[in-house]
């Protein structure tokens, strides 16, 4: 199939325009379902992006590699994560993409929808039994970013399903101690169990973050 400077094909040009039956009409005249543009996406990541489920579904049925990543490493299933389409999320999940991949700064798809704070796909993830405790390239779990967020439902959900409370970031934080640094005081609770002021590893936090 011909490509056009960007190196996009007219399958790429279908999937952005959710031509749904073009896309079908393509894949059965035998267009490369795998075929990149100039920044590594290919027509699964592009309907993704687009949150075309239909075309996503189909793309997957004739042969779609679900964990080719983009230039910035993303799989479809981190860009799911991102757009927060918990239907997309679940069709990835269930045709067996990988759940616990890194990609930029070694982000997981967790890592994605903890950041980005979409709660029903954290929830899925969890319930998915993607693992937790994975850190990224700053030594930060989901965790850490859910506390960071204020997220508590999603801090709560990741506490219910085993996340380690007591890794530290690069700089040598727990998420305990960025509830507080960053007045965060019911997720603070949270993870405590009491209230608030604290006493962590032997030195007081303050709600101002410094250590007494």
């Amino acid at each position: 199939m011909r490509k056009q400077k960007n190196h996009r094909t007219p399958l790429h040009f279908a999937v952005e325009r959710g031509k749904f039956r073009v896309v079908q009409y393509l894949l059965k005249s035998g267009a490369s379902v795998n075929g990149l543009d100039e920044n590594h996406y290919s027509a699964l990541h592009m309907a993704v992006v687009k949150g075309k489920y239909l075309i996503c579904e189909k793309l997957i049925k004739y042969g779609a590699n679900m964990d080719l990543r983009m230039d910035k490493g993303w799989t479809p299933l981190h860009l799911a994560c991102f757009k927060g389409c918990i239907k997309i999320v679940c069709l990835l999940r269930d045709n067996h993409a990988k759940l616990n991949v890194k990609g930029g700064m070694d982000w997981t798809p967790l890592h994605m929808a903890t950041h980005y704070s979409k709660k029903s796909v954290v929830c899925e993830l969890l319930r998915s039994k993607v693992d937790p405790n994975i850190i990224e390239k700053s030594e930060l779990t989901p965790l850490h970013l859910a506390v960071q967020r204020g997220a508590f439902l999603s801090t709560f959900n990741l506490l219910e399903h085993k996340a380690d409370m007591n890794v530290k970031n690069k700089v040598g934080w727990m998420p305990l101690q960025l509830a507080i640094r960053n007045q965060k005081q019911n997720i603070a609770t949270l993870l405590q169990g009491r209230d608030l002021p604290v006493n962590n590893m032997g030195s007081r936090v303050t709600w101002s973050g410094e250590k007494a």
